[in-house]
């Protein structure tokens, strides 16, 4: 399921950075054929990619737009940001990269004070990548060992590094962890279903199940609510939020194929995208409602987007439908 960020057409950023979801009190921001990855704990920044040929990493911060792309690189995606500007991120190699000479990923590290100029991850091999980094500075991704198995890695900012693996797992990906320690990602079996998991600061596994066919953990914050997507019985893709005590709220955009959810800050705001039945797909930046309402009772989203160079915008309200995970 995570290969599927990285094709994607027509896609829109959105942000809706002040004022509560009822009141219609929005600032937007529309990154024209862009994919949201992360999105920073304070909610003040975003990163992913373009999903036009050049493949460019994009940042936006504070309403400037950025975007960088490493040499020899098809594409670069940035995955994560902390609240000190760091990003975490990788550039995908067609042909010969840094460490291998036929093609594959390399994890790195960048910052906003010095956008472009990256850093590798503290990694077993150079083909790696960085799916989140937390505001201690610690990336979280994969890694590809010389067994061709992907292997789950926490690069630390002392120049050390983790490989966390889920037990009896076929491959295991990291995804997030927040500033208490708990660490989310997923692994997947070795009938190629993907699970979602949380593990504590004992090294313990938890599987977190949401979907039938499969589930994937993206994302973490500091209250302990856990982001991502579930495949449903009949091959439907959803987003999930799941609060600490496990009740699982799935997230559906009205009308679409497919939700997926890849991060949220930490009072509760969530991004992700969402694809068309027309083969278009959107991004989305949601702003829960005032104090009032609880951090789940998500409200309404607005979607900005271009077509024959015209700016639209519709209003529209996530489904959210609650029941207790497994």
């Amino acid at each position: 399921m995570q290969a599927r960020k990285m094709g994607l057409a027509g896609l829109v950023a959105v942000l809706l950075a002040t004022g509560g979801a009822m009141a219609g009190t929005y600032q937007l921001m529309a990154v024209q054929g862009a994919m949201v990855c992360g999105v920073s704990p304070s909610g003040s920044a975003m990163v992913g990619m373009t999903s036009d040929v050049n493949g460019n990493g994009w940042l936006w911060n504070v309403g400037t737009v950025s975007t960088f792309k490493l040499p020899g690189t098809s594409y670069v995606c940035l995955c994560g940001i902390n609240d000190s500007g760091q990003i975490a991120g990788y550039g995908n190699y067609p042909g010969a990269g840094p460490g291998f000479s036929a093609g594959g990923q390399v994890g790195f590290t960048t910052s906003i004070s010095n956008f472009g100029t990256t850093t590798p991850l503290n990694s077993p091999t150079p083909d790696s990548l960085a799916f989140g980094i937390n505001n201690a500075g610690t990336a979280l991704g994969s890694y590809f060992h010389f067994d061709n198995v992907c292997h789950g890695l926490i690069s630390y900012p002392n120049g050390t590094y983790g490989t966390p693996t889920y037990p009896g797992s076929w491959q295991t990906m990291v995804s997030g962890m927040n500033s208490t320690g708990l660490t989310v990602g997923y692994y997947v079996d070795s009938g190629r279903k993907p699970h979602a998991w949380i593990r504590d600061t004992t090294g313990t596994f938890t599987s977190l199940d949401v979907g039938p066919l499969g589930t994937e953990a993206h994302g973490i914050n500091d209250l302990g609510s856990i982001v991502g997507e579930e495949e449903d019985a009949v091959g439907q893709f959803h987003g999930f939020v799941r609060d600490p005590s496990g009740n699982v709220e799935t997230v559906d955009f009205p009308g679409a194929v497919t939700t997926v959810v890849t991060g949220i800050t930490s009072t509760g705001e969530i991004v992700g995208w969402c694809s068309m039945p027309d083969g278009t797909a959107e991004g989305f930046y949601s702003v829960p409602e005032p104090a009032t309402l609880s951090l789940l009772a998500l409200g309404g989203l607005a979607i900005l987007r271009r077509r024959s160079g015209q700016a639209l915008r519709r209003g529209s309200g996530l489904i959210l439908r609650r029941r207790k995970s497994a």
